[in-house]
């Protein structure tokens, strides 16, 4: 049997995965209690855990609760696959980081475990990065036709917004050397208390605000900015938004956002500060192929990114777990 576990208790994302793929969901409502999240990850376990059975398949909406869900299973003996959707593990220094990139490594390795990526380059850099070699399948996430909406009354030429990944540093000094052009940008509140004090005249900044007022900006933009410090998935529904609402996109050149932009898709950038001014200047001063650009991102979303094509190979996976045992490299 096949249980497919959210780290929320929002299950409206995943609508269109239960009326075609017949999965008992398990959504676990957040706690009022401070460490809310852990708490909340933990409580999805354990009730996943408890209504499983030996040999059934868990699919894990939040990668860590896989690899969680794993190590719990391994040190008490307990038989289940897990099917982890969408890898997000980003490396860095640091004792924490060790282990946690070591707790993947060895779920990684079971042959009970198996993952997805939203890009191949990701997949053969992860393995590179742990000293794997693990099949990971192909499965983007998905690209939804009502991310279109009309613009907010209030226009801005660049826009750049969310809460995993940017590099809010290195966007704030794009726009100190563009005093003339306007940019919204919308941060996690952590980092808005930090750039309060020192913000540009031509930046407004946000946070806190409502799904559909940030849509709603990023639509009233001409510019899509989104640069990253990270090379695991970040960004990629603000890229589906700005392809929804056509507007051409830069951001940093990874191993997961070149397989979106690249082919002329967007603009993909190093950190080089005057190539990120020189490629917003021209897409402003050259909006009829700058549209080009955006309509083409917008094609390999309808097609690469389709709901169709996202329950094909999850429904696929679920009848080929589970797989071969993968070897570590020589």
């Amino acid at each position: 049997m096949n249980f497919l576990l959210l780290d929320t208790y929002d299950q409206t994302g995943f609508d269109f995965v239960l009326k075609r793929i017949k999965v008992p969901l398990v959504p676990v409502r957040p706690p009022k209690s401070p460490g809310g999240l852990i708490i909340q990850w933990l409580l999805g376990i354990v009730k996943v855990l408890h209504i499983s059975r030996r040999h059934d398949t868990i699919v894990c909406v939040y990668d860590f609760q896989a690899v969680l869900s794993w190590w719990i299973c391994y040190l008490f003996g307990w038989k289940r696959q897990f099917l982890a959707l969408n890898l997000l593990l980003d490396l860095h220094p640091g004792l924490k980081n060790r282990w946690v990139a070591n707790m993947y490594r060895r779920a990684l390795r079971s042959q009970n475990f198996s993952a997805t990526v939203t890009s191949a380059e990701y997949g053969s850099w992860l393995n590179d990065s742990l000293g794997l070699s693990v099949s990971y399948t192909l499965l983007r996430d998905v690209y939804h036709p009502v991310y279109e909406v009309s613009p907010w009354p209030v226009r801005t030429d660049v826009f750049c917004g969310g809460r995993n990944g940017r590099d809010w540093d290195f966007l704030i000094l794009i726009a100190k050397e563009m005093p003339d052009i306007s940019f919204t940008a919308v941060m996690p509140p952590k980092e808005y208390d930090r750039f309060t004090a020192d913000v540009p005249g031509n930046v407004t900044l946000l946070t806190n605000i409502s799904f559909a007022e940030f849509a709603g900006r990023l639509s009233a933009s001409s510019v899509v900015c989104l640069p990253l410090y990270k090379q695991a998935p970040a960004g990629l529904i603000v890229l589906f938004q700005a392809a929804a609402n056509r507007k051409p996109v830069m951001i940093s050149s990874t191993v997961t956002t070149r397989e979106y932009l690249e082919g002329g898709r967007g603009c993909l950038l190093g950190r080089d500060l005057q190539e990120w001014v020189k490629a917003v200047r021209w897409s402003l001063s050259h909006q009829e192929e700058s549209a080009k650009t955006a309509s083409r991102l917008l094609r390999f979303c309808e097609e690469e990114c389709s709901r169709d094509k996202y329950l094909d190979i999850l429904q696929k996976l679920l009848t080929t777990v589970p797989r071969a045992p993968q070897t570590r490299k020589s």
